[in-house]
């Protein structure tokens, strides 16, 4: 009998033990807290410039990794029609299509993994009905509308890295040094100061504060702006 409780106390004790195993197991990483504008920042362009994007997508805001990962889904078709409009002959056009095809399967391939297709973005992205008439979206609806197509993406961070790696070979944005940081309670905004030959190329940077962590606010089509001329250093700045 004694022998028996022995038995299921260590029958108990080890189904406890996987228990706690399996709790361990689900638990996820704590996120990387970033306490300012700057730490995020320097975070952010430093995973940019090493192609880590689930670091990159760390970093971002939700609306920034979903306006990202929309874009990427737009990607396959935005080339497409882009290279077929400059072909106007139709033999031309069917060839070339089939080239493009052919080179834009790897994207098609990680569309296909993540389980959307560009005929689910076709459905989303559909204009006004018949007899409508289009008007400009505001910027809440426009943010709303990319929620609601990037929310068809499961694992958007995920889905960005496989993107991100067969596009590998692509530019990757230059970032130089952060300036003019002005932090107001939970937001900021800073310039991206990048130099290139002679040419200042400034970039406004936003931030937001989510929960205790800064995160950085990344448009999927960002303009540089205020390129100026540095000016040349003269005998007189020379001390």
């Amino acid at each position: 009998m004694r022998m028996l409780r022995k038995l299921a106390a260590a029958v108990a004790l080890c189904g406890a033990l996987v228990l706690v195993s399996a709790a361990e197991g689900d638990k996820k990483p704590a996120a990387t807290v970033y306490k300012s504008p700057q730490a995020v920042y320097d975070a952010f362009t430093k995973a940019v410039k090493n192609d880590d994007w689930k670091t990159a997508c760390s970093c971002m805001t939700d609306d920034s990794r979903d306006e990202l990962a929309v874009t990427l889904w737009m990607l396959p078709t935005m080339m497409k029609g882009m290279m077929l409009g400059f072909t106007k002959d139709d033999k031309g056009k069917a060839e070339l299509e089939k080239q493009l095809d052919k080179q834009l399967k790897p994207l098609n391939d990680v569309l296909k993994k993540h389980g959307v297709s560009l005929e689910d973005l076709g459905a989303k992205l559909k204009g006004p009905k018949p007899g409508e008439k289009p008007r400009v979206p505001t910027a809440a609806e426009k943010k709303e509308r990319v929620k609601q197509i990037a929310s068809l993406i499961k694992d958007r961070p995920a889905f960005i890295v496989d993107m991100m790696a067969v596009l590998k070979k692509g530019d990757r944005p230059a970032f130089g040094e952060l300036k003019d940081l002005k932090v107001d309670g939970d937001t900021a905004t800073g310039v991206d100061v990048t130099k290139k030959g002679e040419m200042e190329i400034r970039t406004p940077v936003k931030f937001a504060k989510v929960g205790e962590s800064w995160r950085i606010e990344v448009s999927a089509n960002p303009l540089r702006s205020a390129a100026r001329p540095i000016p040349p250093k003269g005998p007189s700045s020379e001390k």
